[in-house]
């Protein structure tokens, strides 16, 4: 029976391999760690056992390179609906798409950039829904409660509970080679006196340092340089001046009372869209004396006043069918109660 459960063990294991290092028959797939580097390492006695290179047995040295086409174009275009006050962001990457259209093999690729602006206007939001009309995935690194770079590039094998970072995961589990990768609010990124908490981002950062990223916890390089960053902040002054020449800045400008009434119902279409279960009784369309109320909000409050909105509306309607929101789902809007923008006039 032992005899029996080794070979089980070791037909899974060389299937896992199998999996690990053959070449997918789509020519749009590269390799994000070297093969050869990591049979070898699973092959050395003192590797072995190290479980980052385990868990990379569950997944493939490949991914995928997102392409573009003419459609990325229009469907980065029609982000203007969503984001009015976006237009210098989405000019960005018009400008990108169009540049990699005229690419012999067409892959998405894009400088990093950093959204500065104030807080709650969309940033991240906007991240989001650009990674889906780039057709890529998303990843999203929260800055704000980071005290050091390991974050990033993970702890070092030699500590008792060392981990690897958002970066190595991430690509460790994605399937392609060219995500969007958030750094959200970049500005709060700390480190100690025996940290740089910024350190990973000078190499990341450049396409040259990229491909031979080393997270500390995985020991070997890794490919990140087909990566397309955006860091979010809502100040500069806290960004060493290094990080800051390696992003293109772009300023977002909070909307203004006509661009707000366009968010308002993009934020209303965005929670039908995320609540299939019960969206379907609610309408379409949201009325205009309900965005009246409401269009002077930040745009994540906006969110936090219709979800409530939503709720209210499901326990007037006792069981109806149909509901559309009215002006009395929306808890008082007062100044007491009311936390506005501040800017949109």
């Amino acid at each position: 029976m032992a005899d029996k459960g080794y070979l089980e063990q070791f037909t899974r294991r060389e299937k896992e391999l199998e999996t690990l290092f053959a070449r997918p028959a789509d020519p749009d797939t590269i390799p994000i760690v070297n093969p050869k580097a990591l049979r070898t390492a699973l092959e050395d006695a003192s590797m072995r056992s190290s479980e980052p290179i385990e868990r990379f047995l569950k997944s493939t040295c490949y991914r995928k390179l997102v392409k573009v086409n003419q459609a990325t174009l229009r469907k980065v275009e029609d982000l203007r609906t969503d984001f009015p006050n976006f237009s210098e962001a989405i000019d960005f990457y018009l400008r990108c798409v169009s540049l990699n259209l005229r690419g012999k093999m067409q892959y998405l690729s894009a400088p990093p950039i950093l959204l500065n602006g104030p807080p709650g206007i969309g940033k991240t939001r906007f991240a989001d829904h650009l990674a889906k009309a780039l057709s890529t995935e998303y990843h999203e690194i929260c800055c704000s409660t980071v005290t050091a770079s390991f974050i990033l590039s993970g702890t070092s094998n030699a500590w008792s509970e060392s981990k690897p970072g958002k970066v190595f995961e991430y690509m460790r589990i994605g399937k392609t080679a060219n995500p969007v990768m958030l750094i959200d609010e970049v500005d709060k990124l700390r480190g100690d006196y025996r940290y740089d908490g910024f350190g990973p981002l000078y190499g990341l950062l450049e396409k040259n340092t990229a491909k031979r990223f080393i997270d500390e916890n995985f020991g070997m390089p890794m490919d990140c340089s087909h990566i397309l960053w955006i860091g979010t902040s809502n100040e500069l002054t806290p960004i060493p001046e290094p990080i800051l020449s390696r992003l293109r800045t772009i300023e977002i400008d909070p909307p203004n009372r006509a661009q707000m009434r366009q968010v308002v119902r993009s934020i209303y279409r965005a929670i039908l869209e995320e609540n299939h279960d019960w969206s379907r009784s609610f309408s379409d369309r949201l009325a205009d004396e309900v965005i009246d109320r409401v269009d002077t909000l930040a745009p994540r409050t906006v969110k936090q006043f219709l979800i409530d909105a939503f709720g209210n509306a499901a326990l007037r309607s006792k069981g109806r069918p149909d509901c559309a929101l009215t002006t009395g789902d929306l808890f008082d809007a007062g100044p007491a109660q009311r936390p506005r923008i501040g800017f949109i006039q």
